[in-house]
């Protein structure tokens, strides 16, 4: 076997071994079977190669588990503000993720998720994952209130976690509640995020982040700026006012592996997960405003959907109508015709 070390003569095209009878031999990489080639070479220094064998190994293909944003062994953060609906769209990406499934419109490759929640007790997660009426599938979930990685025994924790399941993508949500340190020192965030990078080369995962803005959001995430220097990917996370719905705007602030998008992700929270904003059915929104118009008694917007369909065209036809001024909301999930008169109501 031809073993590389700082003696070896290499070259970009290949590298020079002992023949037969002592003569020398020059080997092109191009002329190697691809799975011989690792076999064949050692790295020098326990991982370095050449440039002209390194472009040669035979790597499986580093997919994206999210497109663009998280790469294979790469790492994201999402930011947001409270009750903007992280932990919301956190299990949205864990379950995505898990069947392959495009998450608001972006495609995903699968992969099994630990998604560990540090804000939610196991009865509320519960509760929230029940509501979807969704299956997890290849997911697996966890909740702590005291685990802390700038401490042994909370990367011990993780580590075994991550021993047992063997995650691809790893969903810590929220950074914050990792730390004992301040979150303003980038001595206390380099330990976790040093760390994290440990846990990527030994357990071949990805991190995906959720956290909070600073007090000036357009400065970015909270803290320490290492943070935003260590990901791939930077999201922001905002709520858009809207009378009726939990609307949300996702805008990528940083990308390491591709270019910013022209235009932010508009998505509405329904049913426990959000969907795809897109633009209202002039069809669906001429029925959606005769059935309220035609009402005796405001409506249901369950009611709606169970008549008319689709539970996406009907948030956007409600959208456009309260927009307009033509309906009003009474309480949550109910409306009424703006000119209805108070019988009508009761």
């Amino acid at each position: 076997m031809a073993t590389l070390n700082k003696e070896s003569v290499v070259s970009a095209a290949g590298f020079w071994i002992e023949g037969e009878g002592g003569a020398p031999h020059f080997v092109k990489y191009s002329e190697l079977d691809s799975h011989v080639l690792p076999q064949l070479l050692r790295p020098v220094g326990g991982f370095c190669y050449p440039v002209g064998a390194f472009v040669c190994l035979p790597l499986p293909p580093a997919p994206s588990y999210i497109q663009d944003w998280l790469p294979k062994r790469g790492k994201a953060c999402i930011f947001g503000g409270p009750k903007v609906g992280k932990s919301f769209l956190a299990a949205e990406i864990a379950r995505c993720v898990g069947v392959g499934a495009a998450i608001l419109g972006i495609p995903t490759n699968v992969g099994r998720v630990l998604y560990l929640q540090f804000e939610l007790g196991e009865e509320i997660l519960q509760r929230r994952l029940k509501l979807t009426g969704a299956a997890y599938d290849n997911v697996f979930v966890g909740t702590s209130f005291s685990l802390k990685l700038d401490t042994i025994t909370g990367q011990l924790h993780l580590r075994r976690a991550l021993t047992e399941i063997e995650p691809n993508v790893v969903i810590l949500d929220p950074f914050y509640k990792l730390l004992r340190g301040e979150e303003n020192e980038s001595h206390d965030v380099l330990q976790i995020l040093d760390f994290l990078d440990i846990c990527i080369e030994d357990f071949n995962c990805a991190f995906l982040i959720m956290h909070h803005p600073g007090k000036d959001i357009t400065k970015g995430a909270r803290g320490s700026s290492v943070l935003d220097d260590w990901v791939d990917t930077l999201v922001e996370l905002k709520r858009v006012a809207d009378p009726a719905f939990h609307r949300i705007k996702l805008t990528p602030k940083l990308m390491r592996h591709a270019r910013l998008p022209s235009e932010p992700i508009y998505a509405t929270l329904v049913d426990y997960e959000f969907v795809l904003d897109a633009p209202a059915d002039n069809s669906v929104v001429a029925q959606v405003a005769a059935a309220i118009q035609e009402a005796v008694a405001p409506v249901l917007i369950r009611d709606l959907i169970d008549k008319l369909g689709s539970r996406k065209a009907i948030y956007a036809a409600i959208s456009q109508l309260l927009h307009e001024g033509k309906i009003i909301k009474v309480s949550r999930g109910v409306f009424q015709w703006a000119g209805a008169t108070q019988d009508n109501v009761q």
